[in-house]
């Protein structure tokens, strides 16, 4: 009994592995064949294994969610088109423009740093933060609780259905100080006196030369890569036209940087007009990774406002806001 029970557990022993060996040898993916080897196409006759067929998952990309340029952490670059969202941007008729709130600049901030460098190339993430921080600064600035001007605006232009960003614009109430280029201007008469004269009945002064006069800038302009050409920058320049005529002034203001050739091409298209070029600081991407103070050349342009726009600042808003929507459907 002893020796055949060594016999059986012999036998086992002896046959187990080559079992496994077989079936090892059953599954085994097939090997590069020679012409596969050298890369060469085979003969007709050759073996060519069927490729796998794995299931792939869609990227984020595919689904929508991000662009193929998506915002990365670390040393790799941020682009413009890991913020737009996918949506279709709405006719020029149907933007809807309004002020945004002070609870909501940190938001926007974000938008005109994408919307404006981004959008010229690739920022990484130090430089978005830090344009993001000078941005709202200077917005917090214009319409924050302890602003530094008289007044001022910033208004957005969103998609009624998604209710998306697709352009923004800020616009102040200042002083045209003595000795700056704009008061020299003012004071030489080259421009239009109303705006003194308004002014000075505003502050209460029976000289507008005697008092610096008040001006409506306009500033930060900027519309969507994929909303642009649609009449969206034409909307909101109209719109900071409105507010200037509420607040008093019959002429706006405005400052473009030189070599922005379409964005003063368009200005000229809404009867702008350019009366100097003066230097002026501002902040800018380097191309060493960081930010930059830099003085670029700005062309200061303005446009005196017409009759309508002035009738409609006298209305009131319940009289005023159904004649602006029966004029924009009848034209």
């Amino acid at each position: 009994m002893l020796l055949a029970a060594v016999l059986v557990i012999l036998l086992l022993a002896v046959a187990l592995p080559l079992t496994c060996v077989a079936a090892l040898q059953a599954v085994k993916v097939p090997q590069q064949t020679r012409h596969q080897r050298q890369g060469r196409q085979p003969s007709h006759g050759a073996f060519q294994p069927a490729p796998l067929a794995l299931p792939r998952r869609r990227s984020l990309a595919q689904r929508g969610r991000l662009t193929k340029s998506s915002a990365t952490v670390g040393s790799k670059a941020l682009s413009s088109k890991a913020f737009e969202q996918p949506t279709r941007s709405s006719p020029p008729g149907r933007v809807r423009v309004e002020e945004v709130p002070f609870q909501d600049l940190k938001a926007l901030s974000l938008f005109y740093v994408m919307s404006n460098w981004g959008a010229q190339g690739r920022l990484r993430e130090l430089q978005v933060a830090e344009l993001d921080k000078y941005v709202y600064n200077g917005l917090i600035e214009l319409i924050g609780p302890n602003r530094i001007v008289q007044d001022g605006v910033v208004l957005a232009a969103k998609d009624p259905r998604t209710n998306a960003l697709l352009g923004c614009v800020n616009m102040e109430l200042m002083k045209a100080k003595k000795g700056t280029r704009l008061r020299s201007e003012i004071d030489s008469g080259k421009l239009s006196a109303a705006a003194a004269t308004a002014t000075a009945a505003k502050d209460g002064s029976s000289s507008g030369a005697s008092q610096a006069p008040n001006v409506a800038v306009i500033s930060g302009l900027v519309v969507a890569p994929q909303a642009r050409r649609q009449g969206i920058g034409q909307k909101l320049c109209r719109e900071c036209e409105k507010v200037a005529a509420r607040w008093g002034l019959t002429s706006v203001y405005l400052f473009v940087d030189q070599v922005n050739t379409p964005a003063i091409q368009l200005y000229e298209r809404l009867g702008y007009r350019s009366l100097f070029v003066e230097k002026q600081p501002r902040k800018e991407p380097s191309r060493f990774g960081g930010t930059q103070q830099v003085e670029r050349a700005a062309v200061c342009m303005t446009r005196d406002l017409d009759d309508k726009t002035l009738l409609m600042a006298k209305l009131p808003g319940v009289i005023a806001e159904p004649m602006e929507w029966l004029t924009s459907a009848l034209s």
